[in-house]
């Protein structure tokens, strides 16, 4: 079953990263997927975020949640890089809350993207530690970039 993708508010028109996205999404998602972070896209499935007034499935830090280990046959991790105070723990949790052989999508923002918030962090290649990850693709749109990994 495809999950139904649609943009809650009109504002701008999607960035071909961003349809590259929601095509990879409506494609692979599929068995238990967990979208990390609410956003003016919404993509159907169980979501986490700090923010409750989001309204998200589990009111909790993807960085130190409580979710079962072993369980997510999908995590969609787009545009949190930039949110958490440390991304590496939060590439570790989701590789903990994933299935053996379940996957991940991550989204980052590189250097040239405009920020729309205070303390913006920004990806570089190797500021993440990969670990036990394999890591299946990486797509790079200018300045966003995307990688997809494996337990």
């Amino acid at each position: 079953m495809s999950p139904s993708i649609k943009k809650l508010s009109v504002v701008l028109i999607p960035s071909e990263s961003r349809l590259w996205y929601n095509d990879w999404v409506e494609k692979n998602a599929k068995g238990t997927v967990l979208d990390v972070g609410k956003s003016t896209w919404e993509y159907d499935f169980p979501t986490i975020d700090t923010n409750e007034k989001l309204k998200p499935t589990y009111h909790q830090d993807i960085c130190s949640s409580n979710l079962a280990s072993d369980f997510f046959d999908y995590v969609l991790c787009n545009g949190m890089y930039e949110f958490v105070e440390i991304p590496q723990k939060m590439v570790e949790e989701v590789y903990r809350i994933l299935k053996p052989g379940g996957k991940a999508i991550f989204g980052f923002v590189g250097k040239g993207y405009k920020p729309y918030k205070r303390n913006w962090i920004f990806y570089e290649e190797g500021d993440i530690d990969w670990g036990k990850f394999k890591i299946l693709e990486k797509k790079d749109f200018n300045n966003y970039h995307f990688i997809i990994c494996q337990k």
